[in-house]
This record gives C-alpha cells, sequence and structure tokens, in this order.
C-alpha cells in the first residue's frame, strides 16, 4: 500500500528542481516563470512530474522491476535526474556536477535506472495497438514526427543537426495519435533529425504491424462466422431427426 505521505506534489517538485538548478529563492518568480525555467531544465512540467511520481507509486500496470521501492520514495531528487538525463544527454559527470553529486558511476547507475522508470510509464499512455482497432476496414490515426531539442553528445557530429533549430543538435520522435479520441496509441524513437519522414517510418515499422492486426482479426472473425454456421447446420440436422421420430410437432 502507498500513503499520501510518499507522493510529491507539484509545488515539491517546482522548489525542488528550481533549488538544484541553482534558482535559490523560487518565490521571487512569477508561477509562469517558475514553470517556464522548471521546464527548460528538465524537459517536462512539475504537474507531468507529479503524476509520473504517482504512477510509479500506485499503479498496478507498471512492472515490478520498475516500481518504487521505500527508499525510492525518499529521493525525488533521482527523478530529477532521470528526466535531465534524457533530457539533455548530458556527460554523467556534468550531470553529477548539476546536482552535486561527485562519483559519475554513482551518477550512472541513478541516471540509467531512473530512465528505465519513466521509460516504463510510456504504456500506461499508449497501450497496445490493438486495444485502438476497432474496425478491419479503417484506421482512425495519424502519424507525424515531432521534434526535440537536446545537448549533443559526445564526439560532436553533424548527424543531430536540425533543421528546425537552426542547425543546433535535435532528436526525431514519430508519434501516432487517434483521430477518434484523444489518445496517446504508438511512439518510436529518437531518430536523428532528417534520417527518416513519416512515409518511411510507416512502411518499416507501422504497416506490417497494421497488416497482421487485420489477418488475426479477420481469421478471427472467419471462425465466429464458421462456428455460427456450423451451430446452425447441427441444430437443423437435430430437429429434423427429432422431428423424423415424431418427437416435435410443427
Amino acid at each position: 500500500m502507498t500513503d499520501d505521505n510518499d507522493l510529491v506534489t507539484e509545488t515539491q517538485f517546482l522548489e525542488l528542481g528550481l533549488e538544484k538548478a541553482g534558482f535559490s529563492k523560487p518565490d521571487r518568480y512569477k508561477p509562469h516563470c517558475a514553470i517556464e525555467r522548471f521546464s527548460k531544465v528538465y524537459g517536462a512540467l512539475p504537474v507531468v512530474c507529479q503524476e509520473m511520481w504517482k504512477d510509479l507509486c500506485m499503479s498496478n500496470q507498471v512492472s515490478f522491476r520498475y516500481r518504487l521501492t521505500k527508499h525510492d520514495k525518499k529521493q525525488p531528487r533521482n527523478l530529477l535526474i532521470g528526466l535531465r538525463f534524457l533530457w539533455k544527454g548530458e556527460d554523467f559527470t556534468d550531470l553529477g556536477l548539476f546536482f552535486g553529486l561527485k562519483k559519475a558511476s554513482h551518477v550512472s547507475k541513478i541516471a540509467k535506472r531512473w530512465a528505465g522508470k519513466i521509460q516504463s510509464l510510456l504504456i500506461l499512455k499508449t497501450g497496445r495497438l490493438e486495444d485502438h482497432v476497432n474496425s478491419p476496414l479503417m484506421m482512425p490515426f495519424s502519424l507525424d514526427c515531432t521534434m526535440c531539442p537536446m545537448t549533443e553528445p559526445r564526439p560532436f557530429s553533424t548527424i543531430w543537426s536540425a533543421w528546425k533549430f537552426g542547425g543546433k543538435p535535435g532528436l526525431n520522435y514519430e508519434i501516432l495519435l487517434c483521430i477518434d479520441k484523444p489518445k496517446l496509441a504508438w511512439v518510436y524513437g529518437p531518430l536523428p533529425p532528417g534520417r527518416y519522414n513519416d512515409l518511411s517510418t510507416f512502411r518499416k515499422k507501422l504497416k506490417k504491424k497494421f497488416h497482421d492486426l487485420f489477418q488475426a482479426r479477420e481469421s478471427l472473425q472467419t471462425r465466429a462466422i464458421l462456428a455460427r454456421e456450423n451451430s446452425s447446420v447441427c441444430e437443423t440436422l437435430l430437429i429434423q431427426r427429432r422431428s423424423r421420430s415424431g418427437k416435435i410437432e410443427f
């Protein structure tokens, strides 16, 4: 069971995040300015951090491997380390200096562990692709690319150059959205910017998934129809036999 005291609020994440980022007096800033500073440092809003923490504490759909332990619940700072690592892609030495931790090996363990916890929450938002397909004849989806800025990894390379950011480094994520309802259905990435377009991603990653899914649905529907036909044939034969024997009067 999870106690309400284990949950961390939006305000607590905001104050902790700004303090770690060097903003010693977050009360001096207007609320929207403080939230903007937080999101620029960690790549997420404080309310999103609150919801992620709540899901990791309470959701039964999160794998037991990624759920928060008693020790984890006392360290909300570690969630910010995981977010910063995923958002900026910094070297572990630089990441440790940002949070006041000296050992790069210790920072590496924390960052990788919490990055896994954060990524495990994706299944809560997307679910399974087959859950969003209601008809074998229609695909009410929209596939589009979203580009996100990042800190350029070392060694430096032009492969991360994003034209949307004026040549600064970035990453692409292909996102599949349901059109008939506000639901995230599938995410693919990260990818180097400009390497793949929406059509090539659909052909390589989604086309076969939809084909296999629709084939499975078709086979299930065909089996159901055959089962109904066989049952009706059996019932007809049974009625005929009983009528011949005089047990049934029409």
